[in-house]
């Protein structure tokens, strides 16, 4: 058995787990790649980056020194699924509904996300792009969308400085033992209440 499977699963889990398409989505900053790291070492399964295929397979081009992706082509190269851990923003444009049998969708604050990426270094056009998606729930939106209300929950993450936790509680989730969740994250109703509260998470 796999580390810290024990934990959590037992043998007929295990195989059944290690079997499952799980899908990792949400804005940039919002903790994917590495709570996609922890859920792979909890399930034991193999973890994907969309950005990292789309590179790898030329799925796109450079843009004044950022790689744009081109989704129709990423469509095309039919990303393998089964036992996987597909992560990324782009995950509802480039992964069919067919493909996975849950999502997990990772919210954040948008005050924290704009802390986040000040430390990354984004340009204030990106900070403000990638704000105002969370602010609209535009990539929980997509997500929703494509895969339906059956097979998606929302995390926040806003609050998390625990990576596995979070991780923990997207298998609690596949497994039944939590309720899925969609619509915790009311950013915009909360913002919208403080003309100030909207221009402080807003400015760049």
């Amino acid at each position: 058995m796999f580390p810290g499977a024990c934990l959590l699963l037992d043998r007929r889990e295990v195989a059944k787990i290690k079997e499952l398409r799980i899908g990792i989505t949400g804005s940039p900053g919002t903790g994917k790649r590495t709570i996609g790291k922890e859920l792979g070492r909890l399930t034991g399964q193999k973890v994907i980056s969309i950005n990292t295929i789309a590179i790898n397979t030329k799925s796109g081009k450079k843009i004044r020194g950022e790689f744009v992706v081109d989704i129709r082509k990423l469509r095309d190269k039919k990303i393998e699924t089964r036992g996987s851990i597909v992560v990324g923003h782009l995950l509802s444009l480039a992964v069919p509904s067919s493909k996975l049998d849950f999502v997990a969708i990772l919210r954040c604050s948008p005050e924290v996300l704009r802390i986040r990426y000040l430390a990354r270094r984004y340009s204030r056009r990106k900070i403000r792009e990638n704000i105002e998606a969370e602010l609209l729930d535009l990539v929980s939106y997509s997500a929703l969308r494509t895969y339906g209300r059956g097979k998606v929950s929302e995390f926040d993450t806003s609050q998390s400085k625990n990576p596995a936790r979070v991780a923990k509680r997207i298998l609690e989730t596949i497994q039944g033992k939590r309720p899925k969740a969609y619509g915790i994250a009311k950013w915009s109703e909360s913002a919208s209440k403080s003309d100030n509260r909207l221009l402080r998470i807003m400015r760049s």
